[in-house]
């Protein structure tokens, strides 16, 4: 299997050395600023193909050290990540998967001081943001966060509408209401 827009294999956890630390962080803000995607330990890929597993430590320790990792380094934090383990029969290692969601809180930021970026997810390369992309990003949050408020006190919070929109779900669409109680789409950048 090869790495894709939403897939990256890694062979070894991020070691203690600052590159390592700032590449995770990297790869949480990438696929959070793109459309969400996996960061899978535990794999030896060659031309970003899959060759064979490698099985790293996935205890409970590793999870959190990855999650303080992510949290620390990332701005805004990445709500909905979720880092979990696949054991081997032993249950001692194995892969940690890490599945960062699509956010409606992007564009993330990495770094500190005058030293910072805005990756994101193209194909399989990661790219930074040019200004205009970053504020093109920037006025994308505002929207959503905009289409929230207004879709929280639409008539979807009256109550001759509500059950219509149940119906759907929120993201589901609501027919005769011709969306008024639709998420809005994602923008992706390039």
């Amino acid at each position: 299997m090869s790495e894709n827009v939403d897939l990256d294999w890694k062979q070894a956890l991020p070691a203690a050395d600052e590159k390592k630390l700032l590449e995770f962080a990297k790869d949480v803000a990438m696929f959070a600023n793109t459309r969400g995607g996996l960061i899978v330990y535990g794999v030896r890929e060659e031309n970003e193909q899959a060759v064979e597993l490698a099985p790293v430590p996935n205890g409970e320790r590793e999870r959190q050290r990855l999650r303080a990792l992510a949290y620390g380094r990332v701005r805004p934090m990445v709500n909905g990540l979720v880092i979990e383990p696949l054991s081997d029969e032993n249950g001692e290692r194995g892969l940690v998967v890490v599945s960062v969601p699509l956010s409606s809180d992007a564009p993330h930021v990495i770094g500190e001081k005058n030293a910072i970026g805005v990756p994101y997810r193209d194909g399989t390369d990661t790219r930074w943001m040019t200004e205009h992309v970053l504020e093109q990003a920037y006025r994308d949050r505002v929207a959503r966060r905009s289409d929230d408020r207004a879709a929280l006190s639409g008539p979807c919070r009256r109550p001759a509408f509500r059950d219509r929109c149940d119906e759907g779900g929120l993201a589901g669409g609501v027919g005769a209401l011709g969306g008024a109680c639709a998420v809005p789409a994602r923008a992706t950048w390039s």
